[in-house]
């Protein structure tokens, strides 16, 4: 039998026998043992990774929400995430039961039962301005089918202006249309 096979069962001259039994074959009789293998579990990890805005200050601090979804069907086991911080970032703080270090967060999550959700929110803060790319991976030791939803990236634009700049010059291209519209109706 294979590796993780379970008994099912006697055939031939040992059917009806329980197992375990001990047997003495004399002569022509035949015995057979019918084993079933067991199907490994799967459990498929989906994950999520969001942000309020994906255009930021330089020095605001703003949440990464990472969420772990099992989408089953079986429990997902040794269930862990690790996210890629953009090296111009700093963690504000870590999350409870999490580790930092060289701009990467891994955080254990233990299992996760069919259709459960983990989040695990990171509070960050960009340090230059640019466009930065975080990424978010999960891994369980359990089978996934599905490995392709199991890695996210979201991209940020750290500007160097306040929201109130761009406000501003949007007030102001309104009032200067305007205007130009008016100046066509004289």
């Amino acid at each position: 039998p294979n590796a993780g096979s379970t008994f099912s069962g006697w055939g031939g001259a040992c059917s009806g026998m329980t197992s375990p039994t001990s047997l003495t074959l004399t002569g022509d009789n035949v015995c057979s043992a019918t084993f079933v293998a067991t199907p490994n579990p799967q459990a498929d990890l989906a994950i999520g990774l969001t942000q309020p805005s994906s255009s930021v200050r330089k020095n605001q601090q703003f949440n990464y929400t990472v969420t772990v979804k099992n989408q089953g069907p079986a429990t997902a086991a040794t269930v862990s995430l690790t996210v890629m911080l953009p090296t111009r970032f700093t963690l504000v703080s870590t999350p409870t039961g999490c580790t930092y270090a060289q701009s990467a967060v891994s955080c254990p999550l233990n299992s996760l039962a069919n259709g459960q959700v983990k989040t695990v929110t990171l509070q960050v803060k960009p340090t230059l301005k640019g466009r930065f790319s975080a990424t978010a991976r999960t891994t369980s030791t359990t089978s996934d089918p599905n490995v392709g939803n199991n890695t996210a990236i979201l991209t940020t634009v750290d500007i160097d202006f306040p929201p109130e700049f761009f406000e501003a010059i949007a007030a102001v291209y309104t009032v200067f249309y305007l205007s130009r519209v008016e100046f066509f109706f004289f």
